[in-house]
């Protein structure tokens, strides 16, 4: 389960980021225009892929435990700057 926690963050997120910095038109209709308010937004997902990129990462190259002691605060804070 926390494999495909951590690729799923990861597939959903590098497309997002990705639209968010390039500034995709269909963005604007979905977030809003580029305000600080969707620059942080972005900097949160980008740290959340980034950190979901290295603990899965770790989980497959190292003790399963280290990943796990990463992705719980990585998944609580998803859910709270989601809700």
């Amino acid at each position: 389960m926390l494999y495909a926690s951590l690729l799923l963050n990861i597939a959903i997120l590098v497309p997002l980021c990705a639209a968010l910095l390039t500034g995709n038109p269909g963005m604007d209709a979905a977030f809003g225009p580029d305000t600080e308010a969707r620059r942080i937004l972005t900097c949160v997902s980008a740290a959340i892929c980034v950190v979901s990129i290295a603990a899965l990462a770790l989980a497959l190259t190292g003790p399963v435990q280290m990943a796990i002691a990463l992705a719980i605060p990585l998944f609580v804070v998803q859910i709270l700057c989601n809700s």
